[in-house]
């Protein structure tokens, strides 16, 4: 079992996206990733779509997520945001 790191303790926001891509395979531990993933994707349902939005795509924003993907099955559409200069910018719908 793991020793709880100085840096662990440190962790108060822990999120479990649908997907996540993580290139740098030094980034996982024991626990799960370290710092950023470079792509999160969520799958949008009516009790988790106002938190996608709000909540979860400002902290993936501030932690430096390279890649935000919002997937609605029931709207058949998908926005993809890229961070540019530290701020979500919609690429495509």
């Amino acid at each position: 079992m793991k020793n709880i790191g100085e840096e662990d303790k440190e962790i108060t926001t822990v999120v479990q996206p649908d997907i996540c891509v993580i290139c740098d395979p030094s980034k996982l531990d024991d626990c799960g990733c370290v710092g950023a993933p470079d792509l999160i994707m969520e799958v949008l349902s009516s009790s988790t779509m106002k938190k996608d939005y709000n909540e979860k795509f400002n902290l993936y924003q501030e932690n430096g997520v390279k890649e935000y993907w919002l997937v609605n099955p029931e709207g058949k559409s998908l926005q993809i945001f890229s961070l540019e200069n530290e701020e979500f910018q919609e690429f495509q719908i």
